[in-house]
């Protein structure tokens, strides 16, 4: 197995582990919703974007009377961060690795249910550098009403794969998530956003 590809699996093993203590690979109870909803060891800070959910026209072209075909277009959720996720390092000296997840969550009415989530993004911070620079991320659910939630499960950790810390991180404030004007109609809570109608 190469350097590269050891270094990826020891990172991936860590999450996975940290994932298990932070809640993401299980569900989070609490019907309260940018905070720290989990957190283990030492963490760096995180920059959130801004979440936005916004209604995507998908252009069809439909089977149509006497052979013809007809536009069909339908109306798709999107939903999507708005810049990239900005992850300081852990107050911790030398090289660092951090591993990020997105999650698209939806409140079932008990709890809160991943419904969707990102691949894992591994970045190196350097001896001088401060932060790394996560990828933005968009995803379409299936289902476009209901209560969501965006949140970001982070962990710190050393380039042989020893973890640092990790955060179940999660919106606490109005209009960390928004709808696009005239596209989507939502209901603004502090820590979730009440999907309407497209």
């Amino acid at each position: 197995m190469g350097r590269k590809s050891l270094f990826r699996k020891l990172i991936l093993t860590a999450l996975a582990a940290t994932m298990l203590v932070t809640g993401l690979a299980g569900n989070d109870d609490s019907a309260e919703a940018w905070r720290t909803i989990k957190k283990s060891g030492v963490t760096g800070r995180v920059a959130k974007p801004q979440v936005q959910f916004w209604r995507e026209t998908i252009p069809l072209i439909c089977p149509g009377p006497g052979g013809t075909h007809v536009s069909c277009p339908f109306d798709q959720l999107n939903v999507t961060t708005t810049d990239v996720l900005r992850v300081r390092r852990a107050p911790r000296k030398g090289r660092q690795v951090v591993a990020v997840v997105y999650g698209l969550q939806r409140w079932n009415g008990s709890k809160w249910v991943t419904h969707s989530r990102s691949k894992t993004f591994v970045r190196r911070i350097g001896h001088q550098q401060k932060l790394a620079k996560i990828p933005q991320w968009n995803t379409r659910p299936s289902t476009t009403k209901g209560h969501w939630r965006m949140t970001y499960a982070v962990a710190w950790g050393r380039p042989d794969g020893r973890v640092l810390g990790s955060r179940l991180i999660g919106p606490s404030k109005l209009y960390e998530q928004y709808c696009y004007p005239t596209q989507v109609r939502c209901i603004y809570y502090p820590k979730y956003t009440h999907v309407l109608s497209l």
